[in-house]
């Protein structure tokens, strides 16, 4: 049964960024143990110049799979196709923050040049830092929650 908690942290993993490309993190479940692996940028590299030279062997396909390549061979690993854009995230937040000047405040700090920074040290003035991380941890795990749910996959929450 996956771990919801393990899911969660892996989503957060592979969610880096706002670019979509093919070397960006990704992440698979082991349906036979229960795990998951995340593939870094540069094991996404190793991986496919392994490819190209025809050098994979099972060992190091078991510990670095690319699930989009090798989904007929290796049926047991499911890839987690599941992005979330941080813009998308901070948006979420803004509109649930209760008072309206605060709300523009954030807001109007987010879409400046320095957007992050400028944000963060909103929220930190505004007393509202903690809550923002509390915010993104159960984002996260109600998005864990669906994906599994989406793809029939049993979980656990401890």
């Amino acid at each position: 049964m996956l771990k919801i908690k393990e899911l969660k942290n892996a989503l957060k993993e592979i969610n880096i960024g706002d670019s979509f490309s093919r070397f960006m993190p990704r992440a698979y479940y082991n349906m036979d143990d229960d795990t998951i692996i995340v593939c870094d940028l540069e094991k996404m590299m190793d991986f496919n110049n392994r490819y190209l030279e025809g050098s994979l062997d099972d060992d190091y396909i078991n510990s670095t799979i690319e699930r989009k390549a090798l989904s007929e061979i290796y049926p047991n690993f499911f890839f987690i196709d599941c992005y979330i854009s941080k813009m998308d995230l901070i948006n979420s937040f803004i509109k649930k923050v209760e008072d309206k000047t605060i709300r523009d405040n954030l807001d109007d700090a987010f879409f400046q040049q320095n957007k992050f920074s400028l944000f963060k040290k909103e929220l930190l003035k505004n007393n509202l830092f903690e809550k923002y991380l509390a915010y993104i941890d159960e984002y996260y795990e109600e998005t864990a929650i669906l994906w599994c749910k989406e793809n029939s996959i049993d979980y656990c929450k401890e």
